[in-house]
């Protein structure tokens, strides 16, 4: 029986790259490797991402504030795994497929999860080697397999010689593609609840050569490793909608990005008719016109994206108003307390972008139940208009005041009410993707 180290060193020298799939065709509990010998290649060949930070420090102090590295650190991601264990024993370990492919790999994830006791590759989530030592895996259904050898694979056609691993260059990790196990993601019924690459595929973008990593690892003059000449690198960032809702590095800059990223996705444009006596209406007009994929994305069971239109007069009253929040920071929907209570009225005339889960007919909250979906979002490139009739009576030259905004966030705070963790709901951050102000006068 040869040892471990002794197959690596074949590994290595042969520059071979073996695949070990974990995985099935449909949503299962997946087993370790069968082999114990994989098994324990898996845990010789992952390692801490801290180390990498000797040879990239700022590739790993980007990666460290970034979702990827929140991915087994967020505590609505375990709150929600626990939550489908016991609603659905069949979901067993496949969401640390992409929450931590390392310890799914490695054996340690098997059947539930104490994180305190992981590896730190483990710790890791979605760690500098799932991307840059990826392998074959299947589209909605997670990391399956890693190339077990020594080789890192990048953008970088011409890297520099480092004795600290081998480098070649790929171009599939600068496609889309290389995101698809992950960024779609399917239900225990086999249904593809999240879709971005799907979305992606279906979009312009394809054929405009536009990729995932274009927006969400956008390209500076940098250096890719300490002592390597200057040269075009990406941000390990991976910037999106989401951030962290607990104390984590870097977060208020996350928030900042995010901010600058929403406020580059649509185009807004409004347009008011006040005609006396009681001829009033705003046509709010979105394009997504700046994302290569439908807006809101992702988890759009979980995502708020909605319009807020307030109008005015020059005396300060309310003649109409959507989009407002309760006091517990909800819109006024039928999963409003205040709604239910009839204490405030629902929103007859909301527009919100999300989407609904259903699960035997029923709407749901967990994607994971999905059988099948209603998904009210904006396609790329694909423009949505809504008219907002204004009943208030307002007397000819009366001035009025328009303000019109479109504003989304990752998480309605009723979700976190509904699994138990309140105390993070003043830490939803709500974005404002587009606004505009302006004053009109009544003809």
């Amino acid at each position: 029986m040869y040892s471990v180290r002794h197959i690596l060193r074949v590994l290595t020298t042969f520059s071979a790259a073996i695949v070990v799939f974990v995985g099935c065709s449909k949503l299962e509990p997946v087993e370790p490797p069968h082999s114990t010998d994989s098994t324990e290649l898996y845990k010789a060949m992952l390692s801490d991402p801290q180390s990498c930070a000797t040879c990239h420090p700022v590739h790993a102090q980007e990666w460290q504030s970034s979702m990827h590295a929140y991915a087994m650190t967020d505590p609505i991601f375990f709150r929600l795994h626990d939550i489908g264990r016991e609603r659905n024993p069949e979901l067993g370990n496949y969401c640390f497929q992409c929450h931590s492919p390392g310890g799914v790999l490695t054996g340690e994830i098997v059947d539930g999860v104490v994180p305190d006791v992981l590896s730190a590759p483990a710790r890791a989530g979605v760690s500098c080697e799932v991307c840059h030592k990826g392998s074959s895996s299947t589209r909605g259904e997670g990391v399956h397999a890693l190339h077990l050898d020594s080789t890192m694979r990048g953008p970088i056609e011409d890297p520099i010689f480092t004795s600290a691993h081998a480098s070649v260059f790929s171009r599939s990790i600068s496609k889309s593609q290389s995101c698809a196990a992950c960024h779609d993601l399917k239900s225990v019924s086999g249904f593809l609840a999240e879709r971005t690459n799907t979305e992606w595929d279906e979009s312009p973008y394809q054929a405009m050569g536009l990729e995932c990593q274009d927006c969400h690892m956008p390209s500076h003059i940098g250096f890719a490793a300490v002592g390597g000449p200057e040269r075009e690198v990406h941000s390990h960032r991976f910037v999106g909608l989401d951030v962290p809702l607990t104390d984590f590095p870097e977060a208020e800059k996350t928030k900042e990005l995010v901010a600058e990223l929403m406020r580059n996705a649509i185009s807004l444009q409004v347009e008011a008719n006040f005609q006396a006596p009681n001829s009033h209406s705003v046509n709010v007009q979105i394009t997504n016109d700046k994302t290569g994929h439908s807006v809101p994305s992702g988890s759009t069971y979980d995502r708020e994206m909605w319009i807020r239109l307030v109008v005015t007069t020059q005396t300060g009253d309310t003649v109409f108003a959507t989009g407002l929040l309760d006091p517990n920071m909800d819109l006024l929907t039928e999963r409003s307390v205040f709604v239910k209570e009839n204490q405030l009225p629902i929103d007859t005339n909301l527009t919100l972008f999300r989407g609904e889960a259903f699960s035997g007919g029923e709407k749901t909250l967990f994607f994971w139940e999905a059988e099948d979906a209603d998904l009210h979002l904006i396609e790329a490139f694909a423009t949505h208009s809504s008219d907002f009739r204004v009943d208030y009576l307002v007397e000819p030259g009366t001035t009025v005041n328009v303000h019109a905004e479109v504003l989304i966030r990752p998480f309605p705070p009723y979700l976190l009410r509904h699994i138990g963790m309140p105390e993070l709901v003043d830490n939803i951050p709500v974005f404002t993707m587009a606004d505009t102000v302006f004053t009109t006068e009544v003809q």
